[in-house]
């Protein structure tokens, strides 16, 4: 296992490394890193992204699959919405980009294998793209949409009664510290809105569509 102290720093933002040094054959030595996201990231997300190959892409045009999001990327795992937005988002599609660089597939919630010639600069710029993509990821599960949530404070200031009620998506108990959907005045637990916003944008109970990803 190698260290390389001048990345160290990339470790605090939540990103785990461990870097190898590596010889076959074909590439000759080499290194590989095993990246981990956060532990929130990969808490939050079911997610594996990829690049088509070029015989992928053309056989998809072939058959008339040609859908504009999906002829880039293969995309596998329960988050879907999550998936379309980050693949839609200028930042966070350029830094997919920047990752599928140096690994065949982003896996957000076990290892990510990057590979890069025995060059530190292309070291340090595998980790800092991994690092960064990480960082853009928290930022939407960060993003808070107040329109169509109440947090716990505003919910008991505003008598919203969450007691003797059921959460909206597992069904158990609510307690006091409870998200309330303001569409249809639904207690939730923080936790299960947010994964169930990473797969449907809809209200589970009056089906409006509800902003993606509230900060919970």
């Amino acid at each position: 296992m190698t260290f390389v102290p001048d990345l160290l720093d990339i470790s605090k933002k939540g990103v785990s490394f461990d870097i190898y040094r590596r010889y076959s054959q074909e590439r000759g030595t080499f290194f590989e890193i095993s990246a981990e996201f956060s532990k929130r990231v990969q808490a939050s997300l079911d997610l594996r992204i990829s690049r088509r190959s070029m015989l992928e892409r053309v056989f998809r045009l072939n058959r008339g699959d040609f859908t504009g999001l999906g002829d880039n990327f293969s995309v596998s795992g329960s988050n879907g919405v999550t998936a379309a937005r980050l693949l839609t988002d200028p930042k966070s599609l350029e830094a997919i980009h920047a990752v599928l660089n140096y690994t065949k597939t982003i896996d957000f919630r076990s290892l990510t294998i990057l590979r890069t010639q025995e060059d530190l600069s292309q070291l340090t710029s595998a980790m800092n793209s991994f690092a960064q993509l990480n960082e853009l990821v928290e930022s939407f599960l960060n993003r808070r949409y107040a329109d169509y949530l109440l947090t716990p404070d505003e919910a008991r200031r505003l008598g919203v009664a969450t007691l003797d009620r059921s959460c909206l998506i597992c069904r158990n108990a609510a307690a006091e510290d409870v998200f309330v959907l303001k569409c249809c005045w639904s207690p939730v637990h923080g936790q299960h809105i947010r994964m169930w916003l990473m797969n449907d944008e809809r209200c589970s109970s009056c089906r409006v569509n509800l902003s993606w990803l509230p900060s919970i």
